[in-house]
């Protein structure tokens, strides 16, 4: 019995260490997601297009921290959102991660970056709602004290959330809409 005990322990804590190396990291050791899509055919004003409809349609809540850079291709929002623990009876707001987005576009190609992960804790106040405390940890750290359950399923859940957005983003860019002038009006003789 004991022997069993030791092996599911052993079995579990290799499970969760292991789990943590999927997430793709840079030369820097920064959890990142990047790639350079080419697509053949879509000029970088189509491209630009989409990349700015699906920014201001994903990151709606956060459309102020949304730039826009046309003469550069490039598009930039910082985004945000809330992971829970489980509570007593329901799940309760332990923080939000925050994280940054850029799309630069070119002739027949884009690149989409994913990057700069930070768990920013959550508070009650004394209305009883949750708000910001102030303190942050980057998503790369390893351990959390006292709560390393939520910390790797909150790793796990990021990672799913960003490569959901990252299908999406390749559906939206696939779907590139021509790029019509504006029609000119007659004009009109008196």
């Amino acid at each position: 019995m004991k022997i069993f005990i030791f092996i599911t322990i052993t079995l579990l804590s290799f499970k969760a260490s292991f789990a943590q190396d999927n997430l793709p990291k840079d030369q820097n050791g920064k959890i990142t997601y990047t790639d350079i899509i080419v697509d053949s055919g879509a000029s970088v004003q189509q491209l630009y297009i989409q990349a700015k409809n699906w920014i201001y349609k994903h990151h709606q809540s956060t459309s102020k921290s949304i730039e826009l850079d046309s003469a550069e291709g490039k598009v930039m929002a910082k985004g945000y959102y809330l992971v829970y623990n489980k509570g007593v009876v329901s799940k309760q707001v332990h923080g939000a991660i925050k994280y940054n987005v850029l799309i630069e576009v070119k002739d027949n190609k884009y690149r989409y970056n994913f990057s700069d992960f930070v768990f920013e804790y959550y508070k009650q106040n004394r209305n009883y709602q949750y708000v910001p405390s102030g303190k942050e940890k980057p998503l790369e750290e390893e351990k959390f004290a006292g709560f390393q359950k939520s910390w790797d399923n909150h790793k796990s859940d990021n990672d799913k959330l960003i490569k959901n957005q990252i299908n999406s983003l390749k559906s939206a860019m696939k779907h590139v809409e021509e790029v019509k002038p504006t029609p000119s009006k007659p004009a009109v003789e008196w």
